[in-house]
């Protein structure tokens, strides 16, 4: 994944909500954690270093502390989308 995309963005958050701990609104998979906003038209993924918002429209907004960072949480996508059907 070179980018955040908005279709492989949809297919993790759906892996993510059928693998992963449900707890008060948040899900959590493989060190990622999903919610959807209160108009189901946002969905948030973030863990401890950063986070990606799928927006209505299907813009995506990312904020990252830094470019490894980054890395890191796409790996982690990645995997997600790579181990879980």
């Amino acid at each position: 994944m070179e980018k955040f995309e908005h279709r492989q963005l949809l297919r993790i958050f759906e892996k993510v909500s059928r693998h992963g701990e449900h707890n008060e609104g948040v899900t959590t998979l493989s060190g990622i954690k999903v919610e959807t906003g209160y108009d189901g038209y946002t969905i948030c993924f973030w863990d401890a270093n950063g986070s990606v918002v799928l927006q209505f429209h299907n813009t995506i907004a990312s904020n990252f502390s830094n470019e490894s960072s980054m890395y890191r949480f796409m790996s982690k996508l990645h995997a997600i989308d790579k181990d879980y059907d």
